[in-house]
């Protein structure tokens, strides 16, 4: 047993007997020292991957350019990409997803009923299909082939760009990029368009007007013209509309999205966000801006957080911004796409800020083209 010397202080001294060899180290080999090793380094726990997301899901190969939340399961999830599939998977579940195939191009678009029931993909295919909350596949939806009377006035289909569902009921709307539109409703066993619900509904094109159409007949109720951003009050029957509102002047490029706050505490307020880089919040009793937020990139997509009054804003450069909407004040900066945000959706319980992002290349393991999840439990 080696004999040590204990001093006073406490320090212990070997004795020179027992050192068994000597070593010469050099400067290089010895460890490097400060300071701040004895704190916490708060970057050891930073994933570069994930960036400040808590989750990603990487089930697509390529970019990823719709997605939903449901309205009733906080951790279920639909997204849709360029890779022609589409997706059902849980927040954190990895190992939990529900193929929605059949598409044979991008999937543009995703959502679910109200009830959270039934989930529809439409694709430039043009296509939509039906699918419950579990996956399983429920019908095919395809543009009808007019007759021989038709064939000659019937513009070729371009493809789906948007579904969407009735607020209350199974009906499924879909709108082609060669200015039609179609709906389905209620019995998703047969494939086979059909509106003969009596509802009446609203489309807004490209082609500069909105319309308000009758889903019985198919014909246009009230059009509305315009290339500036304008609300209405809808009157009972549709009998006429009245312009309200013009929300002019805020923006000086091509305003890419809108959003109407939910939130019973404060005054009715929209946000827009366009390619001039700004997000602007609009006091919608004085039909102007309230505030102007100036951004890095333009914005692609913005969705409010429930019904609070933060507003969460996806640009081009991959970058998700949380803006109070009362302040104009931006909160939260959220990173970990490198390539443009094209869709946001936010969980039932405004858990979470799920985003899709394009890609920028068509690899597999390539860190773009994912669907990432951002918690956002402080900002409800």
């Amino acid at each position: 047993m080696m004999d040590c010397e204990i001093a006073e202080d406490g320090e212990v001294y070997i004795e020179d007997a027992d050192i068994i060899a000597e070593t010469t180290l050099d400067d290089e080999d010895l460890p490097d020292c400060s300071d701040e090793d004895d704190e916490y380094d708060e970057q050891a726990d930073f994933d570069e991957d994930l960036g400040d997301s808590i989750y990603k899901f990487t089930g697509h190969t390529s970019g990823v350019f719709a997605l939903a939340c449901s309205p009733t399961n906080p951790l279920l999830v639909a997204t849709g990409g360029g890779d022609d599939r589409g997706f059902l998977w849980k927040i954190g579940q990895g190992d939990w997803g529900a193929e929605l195939g059949g598409h044979k191009d991008t999937v543009t678009s995703i959502a679910f009923s109200s009830d959270g029931q039934f989930v529809a993909s439409g694709g430039f295919d043009s296509v939509v299909n039906v699918w419950d909350a579990s996956g399983n596949f429920k019908c095919k939806l395809e543009v009808p082939v007019p007759d021989e009377k038709m064939k000659k006035k019937a513009p070729p289909t371009g493809g789906f760009e948007w579904v969407s569902w009735h607020p209350t009921d199974h009906v499924v709307l879909a709108g082609s990029n060669d200015f039609s539109f179609f709906g389905k409703t209620n019995d998703f066993s047969a494939g086979m368009w059909g509106l003969n619900t009596g509802k009446t509904i609203c489309t807004g094109s490209s082609d500069l007007t909105l319309r308000i159409w009758s889903s019985e007949t198919g014909d246009p109720i009230y059009v509305v013209g315009g290339n500036i951003c304008k609300f209405f009050r809808l009157i009972f029957q549709f009998a006429y509309m009245l312009v309200v509102g013009t929300l002019s002047p805020g923006h000086s490029k091509k305003v890419k999205c809108i959003g109407l706050s939910r939130s019973p505490s404060f005054f009715p307020c929209a946000a827009t966000g366009g390619e001039d880089e700004k997000l602007v919040i609009w006091d919608l009793e004085r039909s102007s801006p309230r505030s102007i937020c100036n951004l890095e990139s333009e914005v692609t997509c913005l969705t409010w957080i429930g019904t609070s009054k933060y507003v969460a804003a996806g640009c081009a450069d991959g970058d998700i911004v949380i803006w109070d909407g009362l302040s104009g004040d931006n909160v939260k900066t959220f990173r970990g796409h490198s390539e443009c945000i094209e869709s946001l959706s936010v969980s039932c319980n405004q858990d979470f800020l799920v985003s899709g992002s394009a890609s920028a290349s068509g690899d597999a393991t390539d860190s773009h083209g994912t669907a990432r999840v951002f918690e956002i439990a402080g900002f409800r």
